[in-house]
């Protein structure tokens, strides 16, 4: 049987080495103010970067609902939009905390008007796609066309940044879609194995376009752990990596980073906790210093009043 000190290696190891410790996001700084503007005839998003005493920056468990968010922008007011960027900052081009502006090999090209809502709409069908046919290949089940369709939109003119699973995801839509000549009338295909492929191709591609890529990161009052870079681009392809991975019953821990599975996916803000030791003496020693800043406010206030 292993000893204590075999099983404890083993177990840094595995974290290191697991993709369940590399949820988490780094952090970037949130606009004051979005503006909705026109150009050339489209409405478009222009961020305002005021110089407030405090500076709002978006971080791991405010950014928690970005994907899920994102997917309900496939149509509506442009003004969802607008909010939409307000909370979670602008997704096509952005500056993290650190100071360090990620190459974005988008080909989206931000104009003075700002970045125009038909891109966001255009990832948010993107998004929403991927996620049904991995829900599909998953049951095996047959594929939507209008899935197939808004995958080749969204990666047919993108294959500048395309590794070779996104080119077979692009392949293996045009050819299920040639089974059927396009047409959009037939609603769904039979189910064909390469459809994991796709999903592979939709994912690879997001990570390689906002040059996403792990970061160490290791605090005084935490473990060692890892962070992915890119802002929201890179918050929301760590959502969907882990959203197809575990079919969105997973959160990460917010004391170690470790996955955990849950019913339903947290709340914007609400933090998560799995049952180490470590990190349920974190949740207890937060809870506790929550409840001291509460009794000093009602304090304070009953003292003015």
């Amino acid at each position: 049987m292993p000893t204590a000190e075999v099983l404890k290696e083993l177990e840094i190891k595995g974290e290191l080495l697991a993709p369940e410790g590399a949820q988490r996001t780094s952090q970037w700084l949130l606009p004051t103010d979005v503006v909705l503007s026109d150009v050339n005839g489209q409405r478009a998003v222009r961020c305002e970067y005021g110089k407030p005493a405090s500076p709002r920056i978006c971080e791991d468990a405010a950014a928690r609902t970005a994907l899920d968010r994102l997917r309900r922008l496939t149509s509506g007011p442009a003004e969802r939009v607008r909010d939409y960027v307000l909370r979670f900052g602008p997704l096509f081009r952005h500056e993290e905390f650190s100071g360090v502006r990620n190459p974005y090999l988008l080909p989206y090209s931000e104009t003075r008007g700002g970045e125009l809502v038909a891109w966001y709409r255009e990832m948010a069908s993107l998004l929403t796609a991927v996620t049904r046919i991995a829900a599909c290949a998953r049951r095996r089940e047959r594929l939507f066309v209008a899935d197939l369709l808004a995958v080749r939109l969204g990666l047919h003119s993108r294959d500048v940044v395309a590794d070779y699973t996104t080119k077979l995801a692009i392949a293996a839509c045009e050819r299920l879609l040639a089974k059927v000549g396009g047409a959009s009338k037939v609603v769904r295909v039979p189910f064909d194995p390469s459809a994991k492929r796709i999903v592979e191709g939709v994912v690879n591609w997001w990570l390689l376009a906002g040059d996403i890529g792990p970061r160490l990161r290791w605090r005084d009052s935490a473990p060692a752990g890892v962070v992915w870079t890119g802002g929201l681009w890179g918050a929301i392809g760590a959502q969907l990596l882990s959203d197809i991975r575990r079919g969105g019953k997973t959160a990460e821990c917010d004391g170690c980073g470790r996955e955990v599975l849950r019913r339903r996916r947290p709340k914007s803000g609400q933090r998560v906790w799995c049952s180490r030791l470590e990190c349920e003496r974190l949740r207890n020693q937060i809870a506790q210093d929550r409840l001291r800043a509460r009794r000093r406010d009602a304090k304070v206030q009953g003292c003015a009043g």
